[in-house]
């Protein structure tokens, strides 16, 4: 049979100053994305999309007749579009 755990001698507020507080979060609203952010956000997508695109459309039974090159010259024309607007 397990052993009893012995009541603790420390107070309370003893037992509760051991572990920090919980930090508590303040809502800052909704705050619109900077056109430098904005920039750096689709970078990083493009960034994104390339390292896996041709992996993902050799394998897609759609576009397995695709070449690379074709595959990413195409993103990049969808991606100068989504720049402009």
């Amino acid at each position: 049979m397990p052993l009893k755990r012995e009541k603790s001698t420390e107070s309370d507020e003893e037992c509760r100053s051991k572990f920090s507080p919980k930090k508590t979060r303040t809502f800052q609203g909704k705050k619109s994305f900077t056109p430098e952010e904005e920039s750096a956000f689709l970078e990083i997508i493009d960034e994104v999309v390339k390292a896996g695109l041709w992996n993902a459309a050799k394998n897609h039974p759609e576009l397995n007749g695709r070449k690379q090159n074709s595959v990413l010259g195409h993103w990049d024309a969808m991606y100068r579009k989504l720049r402009k607007s």
